[in-house]
């Protein structure tokens, strides 16, 4: 993901700026299975890299 633009507003002469990462990476691994017919289970982890530039 990657913002091409800053987020901000200007009102009566001052200016708010949204501060934020303007690319982030995200990386997600999971898995699903089926025990039996009313038992289902799923586990996810993931990671998230930020650059603040």
């Amino acid at each position: 993901m990657k913002t091409l633009s800053e987020n901000s507003i200007r009102y009566d002469g001052a200016e708010v700026k949204l501060s934020g990462s303007r690319n982030v990476g995200e990386l997600k691994l999971g898995s699903e299975g089926q025990l039996n017919q009313n038992i289902n289970l799923w586990s996810n982890v993931a990671q998230r890299i930020v650059d603040r530039g």
